[in-house]
C-alpha cells in the first residue's frame, strides 16, 4: 500500500532568488542511494537544485512510500521547505539495524527510487572536519540579483547537509540547504541575493542525518562595488582582480577572491 504523502499548505515553492522559472532536478539524498550504516534515529532528506541562474517555478510536492524490505510500509511525518523545495521524511519509529529500506515515489516530477540499510552510524563521517576551503567570488547577476559563487572542500569524505547563509552588509538571506554530502569532498554552487550590497559574507555549517548541527563557522566577506542598475538586466557584469588569502579563525582556510567591477 502506498503512502501518499503531500507537503499541505505547500501551493506555492517557488524560489524567491533566480530571474527565470527552471525545472527543479533532484539533485542529492541523504542518506544516499546505497548507505550501509544509516543510524536508527536517521531522517530521509531529499534536496532539489536549479540551474544557475532560474528559479523554480509552479508548484512542488512529494508522493510515496517508505518501507522495510522485511518489515512492509513505515508511516513518517512529512515536512517541506517551501522556499528550498526541500522534503525530510521522518519515520514515527526509529529504523531497525539491520533492516534495508526503500523510499519510492515522485519529489516535485522527480522519481524518487532510494535504498539504503541501518547500521551504527558513519561516526567519523558525521565529526567537525578538521580543516575546509573555501573559495568564494561575486558576480553580478540579471535584474536586482547579485550571485555568490562558491566552493567548500573538505579535508576527507563527509556526511551531512550542507547549509550556508549569505550576509548582504550585515542583512542575513537566511540559511538555505545547498545538498546532502553523504561521502563527498567538495561542494560547488551559488546563491542569488539581492543586489546593491558592499560586502558580502558567506557561513557554512553542517547537520548530520538526525538534524543535529554538527559544526559550523563564521565565513570570511567578500567586498565589492555594486553594478549600477542600468547594467544589470543584461546579465551581469566583467570582474577584474587577483586572491586575496586570510585565515579563517577556527577549523576553515579561506582563499576569498576580491574583485573589481568594471561595469
Amino acid at each position: 500500500m502506498w503512502w501518499m504523502v503531500l507537503a499541505q499548505a505547500q501551493a506555492d515553492m517557488a524560489f524567491t532568488t533566480g530571474t527565470t522559472c527552471g525545472t527543479p532536478q533532484l539533485g542529492s539524498t541523504m542518506p544516499a542511494d546505497g548507505d550501509t550504516d544509516v543510524l536508527p534515529d536517521a531522517v530521509i532528506t531529499i534536496v532539489h537544485e536549479v540551474m544557475d541562474g532560474t528559479r523554480a517555478c509552479g508548484g512542488g510536492f512529494f508522493e510515496g512510500e517508505l518501507y522495510g524490505e522485511t518489515l512492509g510500509p513505515v508511516p513518517f511525518v512529512l515536512s517541506a521547505d517551501a522556499a528550498q523545495l526541500v522534503f525530510t521524511l521522518t519515520p514515527d519509529e526509529p529504523l531497525v539495524v539491520g533492516e534495508t529500506y526503500r523510499v519510492e515515489g515522485t519529489a516535485s516530477g522527480n522519481p524518487v527510487n532510494l535504498r539504503f540499510s541501518v547500521g551504527e552510524g558513519g561516526l567519523e563521517m558525521t565529526e567537525p572536519p578538521s580543516e575546509v576551503l573555501l573559495d568564494a567570488n561575486v558576480r553580478c547577476g540579471a535584474f536586482s540579483f547579485t550571485t555568490l559563487d562558491h566552493t567548500v572542500r573538505f579535508d576527507r569524505p563527509r556526511r551531512g547537509l550542507l547549509q550556508t547563509q549569505v550576509l548582504t552588509d550585515g542583512n542575513s538571506s537566511g540559511w538555505e540547504t545547498r545538498a546532502a554530502i553523504d561521502g563527498r569532498t567538495e561542494y560547488v554552487g551559488s546563491t542569488d541575493v539581492l543586489g546593491g550590497g558592499h560586502e558580502y559574507c558567506l557561513d557554512v555549517r553542517l547537520v548530520d542525518e538526525v538534524g543535529e548541527i554538527v559544526w559550523e563557522e563564521d565565513g570570511g566577506c567578500v567586498s565589492t562595488d555594486p553594478c549600477p542598475p542600468e547594467k544589470r538586466s543584461g546579465g551581469g557584469c566583467s570582474t577584474l582582480g587577483g586572491k586575496v588569502g586570510a585565515p579563517w579563525l577556527g577549523v576553515l582556510l579561506v582563499s576569498l577572491t576580491r574583485r573589481r567591477k568594471t561595469c
